[in-house]
């Protein structure tokens, strides 16, 4: 992470163990504010909201370039400065983070919750994984979807955690309100896809999921929804195999 210099990360200074044996990481001190408190001070439209996203997701894929997951994705963790009068985001707090592809001596330690359950992924919280960089893309699902909607999808943090764990493993995220001024069900859908129940049905990068942000904002088609009609095709035809096999 060292290596990284990239606008939208906190860049690292510096890691390692001090002598009584506690672990630190030096980052650089990032004067700002919470994503989501930011969006609700400044009353940010859906465009901006959703551009703040897009830029956070190709962050967090600069920081997956260099083999590492951050695992800990939230609010409090994306901060936003101004530089000239212009939001700017930024990744911070890398304590959970973790190689992408661990070494076989890391893969002997025994799984560990390592994050902010509200933002877990339901490989992590129901068989504690570690997980590839696609708990990433969950997180940032959640994240975009508490930054557009306003509020938690599922209600957090004043949520019971056994309800909040149950949510997240099953309940798909919540409709959109209808007042938003984007394409609504194409938003849901690339939401969707960000925080699919599993792994594989999810974005394959968070970049992905930057590039299909942007292409609401610009109103062309997005990967989600081929995807999702794809599926529903499929879905059918399994269901009503004789009455669909003209329309195949």
């Amino acid at each position: 992470l060292a290596r990284l210099n990239h606008p939208g990360v906190a860049q690292v200074y510096d890691a390692g163990e001090t002598d009584d044996g506690r672990l630190y990481v030096a980052v650089e001190f990032v004067d700002g504010n919470w994503i989501t408190r930011y969006a609700e001070e400044h009353s940010l439209d859906w465009r901006s909201r959703i551009e703040l996203m897009a830029q956070i997701c190709e962050a967090v894929h600069a920081i997956h370039t260099t083999g590492v997951m951050h695992r800990d994705l939230k609010p409090a963790n994306i901060l936003v400065t101004e530089v000239a009068g212009v939001a700017k985001p930024k990744v911070i707090d890398f304590g959970a983070s973790a190689l992408v592809q661990p070494s076989q001596a890391n893969l002997t330690e025994g799984p560990r919750l390592l994050g902010t359950v509200a933002y877990m992924a339901p490989e992590q919280l129901t068989r504690g994984e570690r997980g590839d960089a696609r708990v990433d893309v969950f997180a940032l699902g959640v994240v975009a979807h508490e930054l557009i909607a306003g509020r938690h999808p599922y209600g957090a943090p004043d949520a019971p955690l056994a309800e909040l764990v149950r949510d997240l493993t099953e309940k798909a995220l919540p409709e959109l309100t209808k007042s938003l001024g984007a394409d609504r069900r194409t938003l849901e859908a690339v939401l969707a896809k960000a925080t699919a129940k599993a792994t594989a049905d999810r974005y394959a990068s968070a970049q992905h999921l930057a590039d299909d942000l942007r292409r609401v904002l610009a109103r062309l088609p997005v990967d989600a929804s081929t995807r999702s009609a794809l599926g529903e095709v499929r879905s059918l035809c399994r269901r009503y195999p004789m009455t669909t096999l003209g329309g195949v």
